[in-house]
């Protein structure tokens, strides 16, 4: 069936009007759709933002060739990770990477006096001075076991940094940390935390050892609140217990004779409390240290030793520390009472520092 011109334009007419509204229909979706896109996307960068927040998740940028490698040829700049655990590889303290220092102790260099400051017929001896006064000599390995101390010493071991070791000929006041060993210079020198100020750690390359203190060199002899102060002991409290020997005649032999420990508190704080009291005798003459009172009371001994009941003790004052204090000696048989480097006890004291110093 034929149609006419009319006809054809007025249906070509009608359907582009008819594909014209399906078209609007769909823009009318399409852009009601786009806000609830949009919330939606918000929505679920919110979502995923605190996600990796609490879960410590960190987005890292896309890296071009180019800035991978330029950061590559930046090694100028340290890493810090790097640079901190350099640091503590070459640290004198143990650190968490490697945690314990093994002791190996310092040797003595061989004598040679063109070159080092110990004179021909001076023994070597490998000890630290500090200020020019305290002395501390290297503690054996044979003695630790007696301190208690172990061969690998750890990080809280390490007291205060007092200073490097310099190499001296004599005990100089202006250098803060001196010894005549040459294999000692250059040492670290650290305060050995658990004795206070009685013990130190020496440490230099491979070498790591305990000095303990030795003596005062001082021409005047310490008082034992001086002594006591470097243990860190300020009452009796602070002592642990007293082990001694006695030595003497037996016949015509002189001989060990008696030894034993004291732990009673009583006879300890007698011996504090007279400790304490001592007077240091003050050396006037540096050739002749030995006062004459003490030199009469020699001789009035080696007169008429029948007369008197001779005993030399020695006792080791062992601290709550751990550190021992080995060198009190104490002659109640010269004169009123004698312990070395005081004046004389009165007879008084003599009478209870001897009743004190008895086994328990």
């Amino acid at each position: 069936m034929s149609r006419t011109n009319e006809e054809v334009r007025n249906e070509i007419l009608k359907r582009v009007k008819e594909l014209d509204q399906k078209s609007a229909t769909r823009k009318k979706i399409i852009y009601s759709c786009i806000p609830a896109a949009a919330c939606l996307a918000i929505i679920l960068t919110v979502v995923l933002y605190n996600f990796s927040a609490q879960n410590n998740i960190v987005a890292l940028p896309p890296q071009s060739t180019t800035s991978s490698k330029s950061n590559n040829s930046s090694s100028t700049v340290p890493n810090s990770t790097t640079e901190n655990y350099t640091t503590q590889q070459q640290s004198t303290q143990p650190t968490k990477e490697t945690n314990k220092v093994s002791v190996h102790l310092f040797p003595a260099s061989k004598q040679n006096p063109n070159v080092d400051y110990f004179t021909e017929d001076e023994c070597p001896h490998i000890d630290v001075v500090l200020n020019g006064k305290i002395i501390y000599r290297q503690l054996p390995l044979e003695e630790y076991p007696e301190y208690g101390l172990n061969k690998r010493l750890t990080k809280s071991d390490f007291g205060a940094f007092i200073g490097t070791v310099v190499e001296t000929a004599e005990n100089d006041p202006s250098v803060k940390v001196g010894a005549q060993e040459p294999t000692l210079k250059g040492s670290s020198v650290y305060y050995y935390a658990p004795s206070n100020k009685s013990a130190l750690i020496v440490q230099k390359g491979e070498y790591c050892s305990i000095f303990v203190f030795d003596q005062f060199d001082d021409d005047k002899s310490p008082g034992f609140k001086e002594i006591y102060s470097l243990y860190g002991t300020y009452s009796a409290d602070d002592i642990a217990y007293l082990s001694y020997t006695v030595q003497g005649m037996e016949g015509t032999q002189y001989c060990e004779i008696e030894k034993g420990n004291v732990t009673n508190r009583n006879k300890i704080n007698t011996f504090y409390k007279i400790t304490t009291a001592l007077v240091p005798f003050e050396i006037k003459d540096p050739i002749a240290v030995t006062p004459d009172w003490l030199i009469e009371a020699h001789a009035e001994y080696n007169a008429h030793p029948e007369d008197y009941k001779r005993e030399d003790i020695n006792v080791n004052i062992h601290f709550k520390n751990g550190m021992i204090f080995k060198y009190f000696d104490y002659l109640p048989y010269l004169s009123t009472g004698y312990v070395e480097g005081m004046e004389l006890l009165t007879p008084e004291q003599n009478t209870e520092l001897r009743a004190a110093i008895t086994a328990d």
